[in-house]
């Protein structure tokens, strides 16, 4: 539950908030990574190259203090991204039911983030799907299921590239 309170900030501030929080959440992404290759590389250097491996484990100490930072930074902005998604659903249904002259495009834009949602979710249960087929192991290598996840993959890119694009006309009617 989004406290009153932040329930109620300016749909501006509620907006520099979340575009923080998705910096933040994809810097805390990006690091992630690296700590997985430094711990892979570290691995793999062995007991036989201790010179390496200090220096392998100390970039992921370095690694691991950022990710620290980083995380106490993200519960500062709190719960960012879900108080400017209601605070844009406020203003949505606030303009349509005032008859807004941005009510019809709001509504249409509406109509076609639900059909591309829907059209993500069933792209993404067929890329489970088919990688399950493959990780299940298949007589002729797998080449159609590989055809198909390439397929799949490329589809999930456009609809993810429209859905941004709807929402951030949403986004522009409703914020300014």
């Amino acid at each position: 539950m989004i406290p009153f309170e932040m329930i109620e900030e300016d749909l501006h501030v509620a907006r520099d908030r979340a575009r923080r929080w998705d910096q933040l959440a994809e810097r805390h992404r990006l690091l992630e990574t690296r700590i997985e290759q430094a711990q892979q590389a570290a691995d793999a250097t062995g007991i036989t190259k201790l010179e390496v491996r200090r220096g392998e484990e100390s970039r992921l100490s370095s690694y691991y203090a950022d990710q620290r930072a980083l995380e106490r930074e993200l519960a500062e902005v709190g719960p960012a991204r879900e108080v400017y998604e209601e605070l844009l659903s406020r203003e949505e249904r606030r303009l349509i039911e005032a008859s807004d002259p941005r009510a019809p495009e709001l509504a249409e834009l509406a109509r076609r983030l639900s059909g591309v949602e829907a059209e993500l979710s069933a792209v993404a249960r067929a890329r489970s799907d088919a990688q399950a087929q493959l990780d299940d192991g298949l007589p002729d290598g797998g080449a159609r299921v590989v055809g198909a996840l390439a397929e799949l993959a490329v589809r999930s890119t456009e609809l993810s590239r429209t859905r941004d694009e709807l929402m951030a006309r949403r986004e522009d009617l409703l914020v300014g």
